[in-house]
């Protein structure tokens, strides 16, 4: 076997468990937008940012007092996804005034 057809097929191993990993992470980390917005809810986070992202999808921020914090990807079928979450949050400020 060459070394090219050993790279290709090592390449190849890792792309299907890369991409194997990211479905079952998005499937594990989406919900119906009223199950996920029902959960921030009855925490203490309050949302902070909210924008359109170029694929077409509102992505929120909601954070805590604490600096606790959320981020959020809304998808036009009505899921809502876990983007990430943490600690120690905090608000730096308004680009050019807005808000």
């Amino acid at each position: 076997m060459t070394l090219n057809r050993i790279v290709a097929i090592t390449a190849a191993i890792w792309v299907a468990v890369f991409l194997s990993a990211k479905q079952v992470y998005a499937q594990s980390s989406c919900l119906p937008t009223k199950e996920v917005m029902k959960k921030i809810k009855e925490g203490d986070e309050k949302l902070v940012f909210r924008g359109l992202s170029v694929r077409g999808y509102l992505v929120t921020i909601y954070m805590a007092p604490s600096g606790k914090f959320t981020a959020l990807v809304h998808m036009p079928d009505m899921r809502s996804c876990l983007v990430d979450h943490g600690q120690n949050g905090e608000i730096i400020g308004i680009p050019n005034g807005r808000g």
